[in-house]
């Protein structure tokens, strides 16, 4: 297949925009080293969206990989919002496979949003790629995120009124339920990525989006740089976020040791916190613990607005929370004990369920399901327990399942159920009597949110002559 060329829907770049010395693979392998440890022979998976960032990246993955008896694979989706977008994916595919790496097109199907379309697609592209990691058991997808990127995002947060977690930029490390995301460019600037692909002679495609002025990014990108009249220099900004990364991980360590001590997480999907020792630590960190659990229980990839949660801990400081919502949870305060439920309402609505199918249910259990359905006489879909479902299998469990489990936690667990009622529970340990010989299981649902307690990963890029790597 011959390579596409320079047209009005795609446009390919193979010349030097600007001067710099190339970015090296001894400089990327000290970034890359890091962030392990790996394991031996690493399957390492890169996104690539045909960019001159996310091609070097994978040009230089591939011969890091090498070096370790290992390969990558490239991810390329496909968000089918522009019409060369097929076209540009192919094309990514045939310069990566004439380097004999192998690339796999993934495509964001379905109906898009009429707004809001940049978060959409960076969801569903996350989404995409993490799926395809855990169905392929690879456990590190690398991301092209650069200096300039680190800027912009700085900016970005500064514009929104973010603290100082915001203000840290992007992680070089954020761990996933089934992979961990790596950014080992964060500290390295997009001219040194061009001139290490021309140094390999690879071309790149630009991508027009970056450019449309109905996105907020774009104005920054304009801003930025304006040192003169404003001070936003991308040096400035990524030193900004460096120093923010440096007391965000200080503050994490300190948050993570209160954690230890007062916190427990039920696999049901609750949690109970001590309350004097949440109350013994300093403000800022017990409202870091108090974000953090309800993120992970509410499922979230981000914790609640700093005002709304200043509310709630100021009534849990001083013992005159009741019973309150917030971020997705119901708080309950018992004695010398503080519940985190998952709220019962805006769960997700009944779905059927398939067999051989793994669902991430209400964004925190991941449910397996074997042969079962296809063993039985009547369909079953997946859907919350429900206070109603509560009272139907209350009088049927034995005397100690569910006794010490708050009602709370009970109504929020995932149920299947078929015309006849509930089936199964698996947190319950409950199967209907009639569904005792077939192949359904009360072990296939595993509390899995999309983020944990704590929120690791910010390795602190300085700016030095010498580029030095302090990790943190």
């Amino acid at each position: 297949m011959p390579v596409i060329t320079r047209s009005e829907t795609m446009i390919i770049c193979n010349k030097v925009l600007e001067k710099a010395s190339p970015f090296s693979l001894q400089e990327f392998s000290a970034r890359l080293d890091a962030l392990g440890p790996f394991e031996d022979g690493p399957h390492i998976a890169v996104a690539v969206s045909g960019g001159r960032d996310s091609m070097a990246l994978c040009l230089l993955a591939h011969e890091w990989a090498k070096r370790y008896g290992g390969r990558i694979s490239a991810l390329t989706v496909d968000h089918q919002l522009r019409p060369e977008s097929a076209l540009e994916a192919r094309q990514v595919g045939i310069w990566l496979s004439s380097r004999g790496i192998m690339n796999h097109v993934l495509n964001w199907v379905g109906p898009k949003p009429a707004s809001g379309v940049q978060a959409a697609a960076r969801n569903a592209r996350y989404t995409l790629m993490e799926q395809w990691c855990r169905q392929t058991g690879v456990l590190h997808l690398l991301l092209g995120h650069h200096q300039e990127d680190q800027a912009e995002t700085v900016l970005f947060r500064l514009s929104r009124g973010s603290g100082l977690d915001g203000l840290a930029g992007m992680s070089a490390i954020r761990e996933r339920p089934h992979c961990r995301l790596l950014r080992p460019l964060l500290d390295v600037p997009r001219a040194r990525l061009t001139a290490y692909l021309q140094g390999c002679k690879q071309a790149w495609i630009e991508d027009p989006t970056n450019e449309n002025p109905k996105y907020a990014r774009t104005h920054l990108k304009e801003l930025i740089g304006i040192e003169d009249k404003a001070g936003f220099s991308i040096e400035n900004l990524t030193k900004l976020a460096s120093r923010c990364a440096h007391a965000r991980v200080a503050l994490e360590q300190e948050a993570a040791n209160i954690m230890a001590r007062c916190c427990a997480i039920d696999p049901a999907g609750f949690a109970k916190l001590d309350i004097e020792t949440l109350k013994s630590a300093p403000v800022e960190i017990s409202l870091r613990v108090l974000s953090r659990i309800i993120r992970c229980i509410g499922g979230h990839s981000y914790g609640p607005k700093p005002g709304s949660l200043e509310q709630v801990h100021q009534l849990v400081m001083e013992n005159k929370l009741c019973r309150r919502t917030l971020g997705g949870c119901l708080l309950s305060l018992r004695r010398h004990e503080l519940f985190v439920f998952r709220e019962n309402r805006n769960l997700p609505a009944p779905a059927p369920v398939t067999q051989s199918q793994s669902v991430l249910w209400d964004n925190r259990f991941r449910i397996f399901v074997g042969d079962a359905p296809a063993a039985l006489a009547q369909p079953l879909w997946l859907a919350a327990l429900g206070e109603d479902g509560w009272r139907e299998i209350k009088p049927v469990l034995s005397s100690d399942t569910g006794a010490t489990m708050p009602l709370e936690a009970c109504w929020a667990l995932p149920a299947m159920r078929d015309q006849d009622g509930v089936a199964c529970v698996p947190h319950l340990d409950f199967i209907r009597e009639d569904l005792m010989t077939a192949p359904l299981t009360t072990k296939n649902a595993v509390f899995q949110p999309p983020e944990g307690m704590g929120d690791r990963g910010f390795v602190g890029f300085m700016l030095h002559e010498q580029t030095d790597i302090l990790s943190l």
